[in-house]
Protein backbone atom coordinates (compact mmCIF):
# COMPACT_ATOMS: atom_id res chain seq x y z
CA UNK A 1 0.00 0.00 0.00
CA UNK A 2 2.53 2.58 1.12
CA UNK A 3 4.46 1.83 -2.43
CA UNK A 4 1.32 2.43 -3.94
CA UNK A 5 0.03 5.64 -2.50
CA UNK A 6 3.73 6.97 -2.22
CA UNK A 7 5.10 5.91 -5.44
CA UNK A 8 8.25 4.32 -3.87
CA UNK A 9 9.86 0.58 -4.10
CA UNK A 10 9.10 -1.71 -1.64
CA UNK A 11 12.89 -2.26 -1.26
CA UNK A 12 13.50 0.95 -0.35
CA UNK A 13 10.89 1.30 2.23
CA UNK A 14 12.11 -1.62 3.77
CA UNK A 15 15.53 -0.13 3.85
CA UNK A 16 14.18 3.07 5.45
CA UNK A 17 12.36 1.57 8.12
CA UNK A 18 15.28 -0.62 9.45
CA UNK A 19 16.80 2.78 9.98
CA UNK A 20 14.15 3.81 12.30
CA UNK A 21 13.98 0.29 14.16
CA UNK A 22 13.97 1.02 17.88
CA UNK A 23 14.10 5.43 17.57
CA UNK A 24 10.40 6.34 15.80
CA UNK A 25 9.41 2.78 15.69
CA UNK A 26 9.51 -0.74 16.02
CA UNK A 27 9.14 -4.22 14.51
CA UNK A 28 6.36 -5.81 16.59
CA UNK A 29 6.25 -9.71 16.10
CA UNK A 30 2.26 -11.18 16.10
CA UNK A 31 1.48 -14.20 15.60
CA UNK A 32 -0.67 -13.12 12.79
CA UNK A 33 2.82 -11.14 11.17
CA UNK A 34 4.98 -8.86 11.98
CA UNK A 35 4.55 -5.17 11.96
CA UNK A 36 5.96 -1.68 12.40
CA UNK A 37 4.21 0.24 15.23
CA UNK A 38 5.16 3.99 16.54
CA UNK A 39 7.43 3.19 20.09
CA UNK A 40 5.83 6.69 21.61
CA UNK A 41 2.15 7.79 21.68
CA UNK A 42 3.49 11.45 20.86
CA UNK A 43 4.81 10.11 17.46
CA UNK A 44 1.29 8.31 16.62
CA UNK A 45 -0.61 11.30 17.41
CA UNK A 46 2.10 13.46 15.40
CA UNK A 47 1.53 11.04 12.26
CA UNK A 48 -2.31 10.87 12.74
CA UNK A 49 -2.11 14.70 12.16
CA UNK A 50 -0.48 14.66 9.19
CA UNK A 51 -2.49 11.51 7.74
CA UNK A 52 -6.00 13.52 8.88
CA UNK A 53 -5.01 16.37 6.96
CA UNK A 54 -4.27 14.54 3.48
CA UNK A 55 -7.40 12.38 2.41
CA UNK A 56 -4.82 10.68 0.02
CA UNK A 57 -3.50 8.96 3.13
CA UNK A 58 -6.70 8.20 5.05
CA UNK A 59 -6.34 4.96 3.59
CA UNK A 60 -3.10 4.46 5.53
CA UNK A 61 -4.63 4.81 9.26
CA UNK A 62 -7.52 2.66 8.41
CA UNK A 63 -5.22 0.12 6.73
CA UNK A 64 -3.01 0.21 10.11
CA UNK A 65 -5.65 1.84 13.06
CA UNK A 66 -7.27 -1.18 15.41
CA UNK A 67 -11.14 -1.37 15.04
CA UNK A 68 -11.78 -0.62 18.35
CA UNK A 69 -9.77 2.81 17.72
CA UNK A 70 -12.19 3.18 14.85
CA UNK A 71 -15.56 2.89 16.15
CA UNK A 72 -14.97 5.08 19.01
CA UNK A 73 -13.44 8.02 16.48
CA UNK A 74 -16.37 7.43 14.52
CA UNK A 75 -19.08 7.30 17.03
CA UNK A 76 -17.14 10.27 19.16
CA UNK A 77 -17.98 11.97 15.12
CA UNK A 78 -21.65 10.84 15.29
CA UNK A 79 -22.03 12.53 18.63
CA UNK A 80 -20.79 15.70 17.54
CA UNK A 81 -22.17 15.99 14.26
CA UNK A 82 -26.01 14.80 16.58
CA UNK A 83 -24.89 17.86 19.03
CA UNK A 84 -24.72 20.52 16.09
CA UNK A 85 -27.62 19.47 14.24
CA UNK A 86 -29.73 19.74 17.62
CA UNK A 87 -28.18 22.91 18.64
CA UNK A 88 -30.38 25.98 19.57
CA UNK A 89 -28.89 28.87 17.28
CA UNK A 90 -30.21 25.68 14.45
CA UNK A 91 -26.61 25.65 13.16
CA UNK A 92 -26.33 22.25 11.17
CA UNK A 93 -23.66 19.84 9.85
CA UNK A 94 -21.55 20.86 7.24
CA UNK A 95 -18.74 19.59 5.51
CA UNK A 96 -15.51 19.69 6.22
CA UNK A 97 -13.37 22.31 3.56
CA UNK A 98 -11.90 20.28 0.84
CA UNK A 99 -8.69 22.06 0.76
CA UNK A 100 -7.26 20.26 3.35
CA UNK A 101 -7.23 22.91 6.05
CA UNK A 102 -9.53 20.80 8.33
CA UNK A 103 -7.88 19.21 11.54
CA UNK A 104 -9.01 15.59 12.92
CA UNK A 105 -8.77 13.80 15.82
CA UNK A 106 -7.72 10.73 14.94
CA UNK A 107 -4.46 8.55 16.10
CA UNK A 108 -2.75 5.79 14.63
CA UNK A 109 -1.77 2.44 16.30
CA UNK A 110 0.34 0.83 13.43
CA UNK A 111 2.01 2.80 11.36
CA UNK A 112 1.17 1.54 7.63
CA UNK A 113 1.86 -1.68 6.22
CA UNK A 114 2.88 -5.77 7.27
CA UNK A 115 6.04 -6.59 6.78
CA UNK A 116 4.51 -9.79 4.81
CA UNK A 117 2.18 -7.62 2.34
Amino acid sequence: MVTRLMGVQQADVARAMQHLNDSLTRLDSQDDGNRWVFRHPTVTDAFAGIVAASPELVELYVHGAKLDRLYAQLDAHIEELEAKASSPDGSAWSPPPSDGSAKGSVTADTIFFDVDD
